[in-house]
């Protein structure tokens, strides 16, 4: 299937677009790698050679596409939300806005992959939660409003911790900051289980979304079992018995209770999926392709 990813040049579609071409299941047609749309990129404060959501002329690039699916997601990460609140607001809800309307001009379903966790229980004042983890959710909640309000034809990805060599933060980031050498802090609770998962496992996921849609599946997780949920002190242990050693400082996230009230799906419930890698070898398997990048890079 041809599947349109919107801000073509982050982490998340550049490795989509590695899954794509691996497996050969779906096409991403707006990959970096199709230049006849050179023309129509532009770069950003954040990133690199993107077309612009504003574009006027963004459904008649969809449409002349052939993309029968868009894969959404927002372009102000929680981070750059942080530094840029003006941008987060204006790129993740008003861009939003425009990708809607692009679709209902094409008719083409579109979905959107949202935040892990959208509602949150305030039990203490802290600056960092508030900034950089509400202000996203915000934007991803209104998002999730507006498909709900204006667009049926949709539907929504809560996704797990993705990591994979396309990506630069969490885990896959830890990995790059150990073979630069370099000091990290990391904001999570190290004693608390997350959802770590391969990229190529959720991209598998994902594509199974892309073929099977269907409008009325609102919500669909794509996480491992609880039960293989990973604490960060094993990730810092598996990175060591690879030989990645990192500098860090723990500043736990411990100020805001989880409170996630939608109603979801897990993707098992319509499709016959499950991860293939455990941690250690998706651990091993990633780390080998940052290693191979970082050495190529050195010889460049």
């Amino acid at each position: 299937m041809k599947v349109w990813v919107t801000n073509e040049s982050s982490s998340f579609a550049r490795g989509f677009d590695a899954w794509c071409d691996g497996t050969g299941e779906h096409e991403l047609v707006n990959s970096l790698r199709n230049d006849e749309l050179d023309y129509f990129r532009q770069d950003s404060i954040f990133r690199s050679q993107e077309i612009d959501l504003f574009d006027p002329t963004l459904p008649t690039m969809i449409s002349r596409s052939g993309a029968e699916i868009i894969i959404h997601q927002l372009p102000i990460t929680p981070e750059l939300a942080y530094e840029h609140k003006d941008y987060a607001l204006r790129h993740n809800i008003e861009g939003s806005h425009y990708v809607i309307e692009a679709a209902k001009e094409v008719n083409i379903p579109i979905i959107f992959v949202t935040s892990r966790h959208i509602n949150k229980t305030k039990i203490s004042n802290s600056f960092h939660n508030e900034t950089i983890s509400d202000l996203y959710n915000i934007t991803a909640k209104t998002v999730e409003s507006l498909l709900d309000l204006e667009y049926p034809n949709h539907t929504s990805i809560i996704p797990p911790i993705i990591y994979g060599p396309e990506f630069d933060s969490g885990i896959s980031g830890l990995i790059k900051t150990a073979i630069n050498g370099d000091d990290v802090v990391i904001n999570l609770d190290p004693d608390m289980s997350h959802p770590f998962m391969h990229a190529s496992d959720f991209f598998d996921a994902l594509g199974l979304v892309v073929n099977g849609f269907k409008p009325e599946y609102s919500y669909i997780e794509i996480t491992p079992d609880p039960k293989d949920y990973i604490s960060l002190d094993v990730i810092i242990t598996e990175l060591e018995n690879n030989n990645l050693f990192l500098s860090y400082e723990i500043h736990p996230d411990k100020d805001l209770i989880l409170d996630d009230q939608r109603v979801s799906d897990h993707i098992s419930e319509y499709f016959n999926w499950e991860p293939k890698f455990p941690i250690e070898d998706g651990l091993e398997d990633v780390i080998t392709k940052i290693r191979e990048q970082h050495d190529n890079k050195g010889t460049e």
